[in-house]
């Protein structure tokens, strides 16, 4: 199985976003997520079987330090799973004559992520 490209690198080079700050790639989750899905859709085409979540530098009081409440920063982590799980099954759509249908989507958690790690859907 192939895993996907770095998604910071991919959303700097080919979309041209600017990931600096604390969040990283993250912060597009409130600015800008349909890049974010459209960055796991071209790993997707460049014939990656894993994708994953732009999650890794997220966490509750990071995007509460963007007056965020714990509510939305969480709804904001959940976001960054389900555009990804979308972002898979559309391509799965699209390409339904293809063998490659068995496309997974992986949580991307980093230390800050870890102690949430109970509320991640069981479909990923």
């Amino acid at each position: 199985m192939i895993l996907d490209g770095g998604l910071s690198t991919t959303l700097e080079t080919l979309f041209q976003k600017d990931i600096s700050g604390p969040l990283w790639s993250a912060r597009l989750l409130i600015e800008d997520p349909t890049t974010i899905k459209k960055a796991y859709k071209s790993f997707l085409e460049a014939g990656a079987d894993i994708i994953t979540t732009s999650s890794y530098q997220a966490s509750i009081p990071g995007f509460q330090s963007l007056s965020k409440t714990e509510s939305e920063a969480e709804s904001l982590i959940h976001l960054s799973i389900q555009l990804a799980i979308e972002a898979r099954d559309e391509f799965r759509a699209a390409n339904q004559d293809t063998k490659r249908q068995n496309l997974l989507v992986t949580a991307s958690i980093g230390c800050f992520g870890k102690k949430k790690l109970h509320s991640f859907p069981n479909n990923l």
